[in-house]
């Protein structure tokens, strides 16, 4: 694959990924500010759906194009202290993916 293509789907993912995100804590808060515990059920079931079709593949895209774009090399420093950043993002994220599933 190209290094333009990998940058393409690179910047796809990114835009994927706060995209997603963003529309989830939006559609969040609006359906528990009203109250009503039909639509907030029926948001976390829309939520839990939205983050697995668009949340978790630009979370594993984004770390496979970036590493295509390196040719898999990682011995630069800040791409080992991206990555390590990346991991520690990533745990909260997990914790928080886990409660509407459960909500649900």
């Amino acid at each position: 694959m190209s290094y333009l293509t990998l940058k393409t789907l690179h910047v796809l993912f990114v835009a994927l990924f706060l995209g997603a995100g963003i529309a989830s804590v939006f559609y969040k808060l609006m359906a528990d500010r009203s109250g009503d515990t039909a639509v907030i059920a029926a948001t976390m079931k829309h939520l839990v759906l939205a983050d697995a079709v668009f949340t978790i593949p630009s979370v594993i895209g984004l770390p496979v194009t970036g590493l295509a774009m390196l040719g898999g090399s990682v011995s630069l420093p800040w791409i080992k202290s991206a990555l390590v950043l990346y991991v520690l993002a990533g745990i909260p994220w997990l914790i928080a993916v886990k409660l509407p599933f459960d909500m649900r």
